[in-house]
């Protein structure tokens, strides 16, 4: 056999996934954060009412100050700058730096990074008026959906599930839950290793249990957790990463964040 075959073997002997619900999801105030946690996931509500908003130029740079303004409707707007502004203060009490000092980098499908140098991975999501953001010492990924018993989202099931899931999705009359359950855990792992919702998301594990990945098309090595969490009833959310189990801890951020420390 020759050497790229002894490598795909290889990575195929090593890789896996396991999907789980996390046991135990305790919303702590952002300020009993120490900035030292293996993971940690953040919760933000943006409300479309808000009048009194942070001055976003001492908090983003020009260029993402103009990359929000181009979304059209007002919502969009805020979450787009809610989020960057979050992520460059989050990382900045990680790393003992100045927000607008933080270099974030584009990744494979516009993921923002950070330098390897600086030992934390990022990964944000938003949906309706909740943004999480998710700081790892791995790779992580993460994904929050408004579970909308609206949408149509038998329109995806074909080419998004295996017939497995597609079961699971189907049986007891919880359908919709069920979707989002497994969708998100697809999503969050996909923005973990950076390959965007394509022809393989179909292909990626997300029933409850251990799954040994046997085919090279997610070009993924290593052992993974994909866990799932409830933002609220009504948002389904998913954490992946690429490491052996953590205890993952999770904050809710209020606006008092944005207000400067001599002005608290």
């Amino acid at each position: 056999m020759n050497e790229l075959g002894s490598n795909v073997d290889k990575k195929q002997d090593d890789s896996s996934i396991v999907c789980k619900e996390y046991e135990r999801v305790e919303w702590q105030d952002w300020r009993s954060c120490l900035y030292t946690d293996d993971i940690a996931v953040f919760r933000f509500y943006c409300a479309e009412d808000t009048i009194h908003q942070p001055d976003w130029s001492a908090l983003l740079h020009t260029d993402e100050i103009e990359r929000g303004g181009r979304y059209h409707r007002r919502d969009d707007r805020l979450r787009s700058l809610y989020t960057r502004s979050l992520l460059r203060i989050l990382v900045g009490r990680y790393t003992n730096q100045d927000p607008l000092a933080i270099h974030l980098t584009k990744g494979l499908r516009n993921k923002p990074e950070l330098p390897n140098n600086l030992g934390w991975h990022v990964n944000a999501a938003h949906s309706g008026n909740w943004i999480l953001l998710a700081i790892g010492r791995d790779r992580v990924g993460i994904d929050v959906e408004e579970i909308k018993p609206d949408f149509a989202f038998t329109d995806v099931i074909p080419i998004s599930f295996i017939a497995q899931e597609r079961e699971y999705i189907e049986a007891d009359g919880k359908s919709t839950v069920r979707f989002y359950e497994l969708w998100t855990r697809k999503e969050a792992f996909v923005k973990a290793i950076g390959s965007g919702i394509d022809e393989t998301f179909s292909q990626v594990p997300a029933l409850t249990g251990f799954h040994k990945l046997e085919t090279t098309k997610l070009e993924v090595a290593g052992e993974w957790v994909i866990d799932s969490f409830n933002v609220t009833e009504k948002y389904s959310a998913a954490i992946a990463y690429n490491c052996s189990p953590k205890n993952i801890q999770f904050y809710t951020i209020a606006h008092g964040i944005f207000t400067p420390p001599d002005k608290r």
